[in-house]
């Protein structure tokens, strides 16, 4: 689920959102009440499109917090995917972050060439099917040979054809090489950031 990719993230050194893992409404209050601010509240499923279905929502103090998770707690949350749904038993408490932009990368099989292959598109935070149907001139690749490994100048490329904004660029070779390493260490058959965020502070991060 997304909180143990996020730890996962956080292990190979890739930045992510404040956060916590809840169990109950109780935890969500008793976390918002000691970090005061603004909180995305996740619904913990194996399935995408949260979002659409109402798996994820927002709060601003710990009494809104309490309210919020006693709705997405025991929801059963369905979407085209899923449509016998899967029932919203935790969830992710994350630190809302001023966007200034969403990307996307991942990296999986090539199983036709059999090799990895990054994927980078600045149409982030939508489904990337959906950006491959409807615009897949948007979407850059860069097939890595995998006895010779991971290099920086890979994400150079790949931030340049597929027009990340400047913000991205100092921060992106790091985060894909960090991708990569968590991608063939765990023996992957796809990692993906959807989205990564830039910040209106010029931070990139994994949100």
């Amino acid at each position: 689920m997304e909180y143990q990719g996020k730890d996962l993230f956080r292990r190979v050194g890739i930045p992510t959102p404040r956060g916590t893992f809840a169990m109950t409404a109780d935890d969500v209050r008793k976390f918002i009440a000691a970090n005061p601010g603004s909180w995305v509240l996740k619904s913990q499923v194996m399935m995408g499109g949260r979002g659409k279905a109402g798996g994820i929502k927002f709060a601003d103090d710990a009494a809104q917090g309490d309210i919020l998770a006693k709705e997405l707690i025991g929801k059963v949350l369905r979407n085209v995917q899923n449509p016998d749904g899967e029932e919203v038993k935790s969830l992710l408490v994350e630190e809302k972050v001023a966007i200034a932009s969403e990307a996307y990368v991942s990296i999986t099989i090539d199983r036709a060439k059999k090799q990895p292959v990054i994927m980078v598109t600045a149409q982030g935070g939508m489904d990337v099917e959906e950006v491959a149907a409807e615009h897949p001139e948007a979407i850059a690749y860069y097939w890595i040979d995998p006895a010779a490994g991971y290099s920086p100048f890979m994400a150079r490329q790949l931030a340049f054809a597929a027009e990340l904004p400047a913000g991205y660029h100092k921060a992106f070779p790091k985060i894909v090489g960090s991708l990569y390493d968590l991608f063939m260490k765990y023996g992957a058959s796809l990692v993906e950031i959807n989205p990564l965020v830039l910040t209106k502070d010029g931070s990139v991060i994994a949100s």
